[in-house]
């Protein structure tokens, strides 16, 4: 049988949707950061929608930087705001039903058994949460590059290297600093203590044995 637990990278996915159910109060301690995330997020977006007046559009349009830039903030600006609002109202929709739904069995008592039932289906609403979050976070920050570049590019050469120094921070911070290490991070340290906990166990096992002979 497969210890998912020491595969690298499997076993965050793992450990997030298929061992044992969280608690409520995790579920619900994931869903305040979602909430808190997306709102700042969508007082972003909004301060984008409005950046630009009438005259500063007729300028910014035709600017002649060898690329459709304004295009790209626009494209980049309703992706966001789309992707954003998406996650709110998946996240009011959760807020609704954990607040209102009770796993308590006929006796009075919670149910761990109907709580992992319900947990098996709601997790996957908060995969689509976790991806439209990250959407709306990665189109805000392409929205906020092509408008700082609308701002203070003069021509069409320092609008690529404007484009260039984006590209790279795009790659070295976020997805290598910000996503890839700390992904590595924490499947190392789940195996670390996956490897830690079965050692315990085998000592316990061994323990004993060696106390019953």
């Amino acid at each position: 049988m497969v210890d998912w637990y020491k595969v690298p990278l499997l076993n965050i996915v793992y450990d997030l949707f298929f061992d044992d159910a969280p608690t409520m109060e995790q579920v619900t301690g994931v869903m305040n950061v979602f909430g808190l995330l997306n709102g700042l997020n969508l007082s972003t977006t909004f301060a984008l929608l409005t950046l630009f007046q009438n005259q500063d559009v007729e300028e910014v349009r035709f600017k002649e930087l060898g690329h459709d830039v304004y295009g790209q903030f626009e494209d980049m600006v309703v992706l966001a705001l789309a992707c954003v609002c998406t996650a709110l109202i998946q996240l009011i929709a959760l807020f609704l039903f954990t607040g209102t739904i009770n796993f308590d069995d006929s006796k009075g008592k919670f149910s761990k058994g109907a709580f992992e039932a319900w947990w098996w289906y709601n997790r996957w609403l908060f995969v689509l949460e976790l991806v439209f979050s990250a959407l709306g976070i990665t189109f805000l920050i392409l929205g906020v590059q092509a408008a700082y570049i609308l701002q203070h590019a003069i021509d069409e050469d320092d609008a690529e290297k404007m484009m260039f120094k984006f590209g790279l921070s795009n790659f070295l911070g976020f997805l290598l600093c910000g996503f890839l290490i700390p992904v590595f991070i924490l499947s190392a340290g789940l195996a670390s203590r996956q490897n830690f906990l079965d050692k315990n166990s085998e000592v316990a096992q061994v323990a004993a044995g060696s106390s019953t002979s």
